[in-house]
């Protein structure tokens, strides 16, 4: 699980055009303070946790790609594996989507 969460927000902060020395510090801190806490407790919402940087990706293709913001396969596949995982956390990452497809609705 700390791999997958890893590798994930090293991804997503390298998709946000972060400096690769700052992804991996931030990747480390994601790791510290976000998943070990749930792993601590063998609860689900850890495994949440981790897939959430993967659906985040999926916000920085609805702002930075123009010709087709909203990648529906890969939106729909994560989206259904955090949903199969935790359905907490899929409501956390559908609520936090809202402002960002209204942002890329009028953007486009």
């Amino acid at each position: 699980m700390l791999l997958i969460a890893g590798i994930g927000m090293y991804r997503l902060a390298l998709k946000a055009n972060v400096d690769e020395v700052i992804a991996i510090l931030l990747a480390l801190i994601y790791l510290q303070f976000g998943i070990v806490a749930g792993i601590l407790r063998f609860d689900f919402m850890a495994w949440g946790a981790a897939l959430a940087s993967y659906a985040m990706m999926q916000v920085l293709y609805m702002i930075n790609d123009e010709r087709k913001p909203i990648h529906w396969l890969s939106l729909a596949l994560i989206m259904s594996l955090i949903a199969q995982v935790y359905l907490l956390s899929t409501i956390y990452i559908a609520c936090t989507f809202v402002p960002f497809a209204i942002y890329a609705l009028v953007k486009t």
